[in-house]
């Protein structure tokens, strides 16, 4: 009777090979678990500034706030049916004054005649101005002011004066 072979035994060079499969699986699991781990980390410390952050900005608003509204108390000349942003909207009366001229703005000329027209009482030539104005220009602050008529942005637009 013949003998059967015995099996024969796996190469070396396979054997360590999956050995090397097996490090490699686990080092790819590994890392991709601390990924995870630290873009959790990374959210919850996101969160963490900003409703620190928030909570300061309202702190911030609530006292801007508070000053407002103790300044303009103080406000005696009551503008009738003046519904800007401080007339009409519980913020106290607005107090208007004489316009001032525009002296020198800048160098448009058209923008020089609605500041011009704005000064003689033309509350929409002033609102043109504010419109057609650069921000934080010359124009737009004697914009802003309805022709020295008003505090700056006391209202929305000039002709709520009218």
């Amino acid at each position: 009777m013949a003998r059967a072979a015995a099996p024969a035994a796996a190469p070396p060079a396979v054997a360590s090979r999956r050995g090397t499969d097996s490090l490699v699986v686990a080092a790819a699991t590994g890392a991709t678990v601390l990924s995870v781990g630290l873009l959790i980390a990374a959210l919850l410390s996101s969160l963490l500034v900003s409703s620190v952050l928030a909570g300061r900005a309202d702190d911030v608003g609530r006292e801007t706030s508070s000053a407002l509204g103790g300044s303009m108390g103080a406000q005696t000349e009551a503008v009738p049916g003046a519904g800007g942003l401080l007339g009409g909207h519980g913020y106290g009366p607005l107090e208007q004054i004489d316009p001032v001229p525009p002296g020198t703005l800048g160098s448009d000329v058209a923008l020089d005649g609605h500041a011009l027209e704005c000064f003689a009482g033309v509350l929409d030539a002033c609102d043109r101005l504010h419109a057609g104005s650069a921000p934080f220009s010359g124009y737009e602050h004697y914009a802003s002011t309805c022709g020295g008529r008003v505090k700056p942005s006391a209202v929305a637009y000039c002709t709520e004066l009218d």
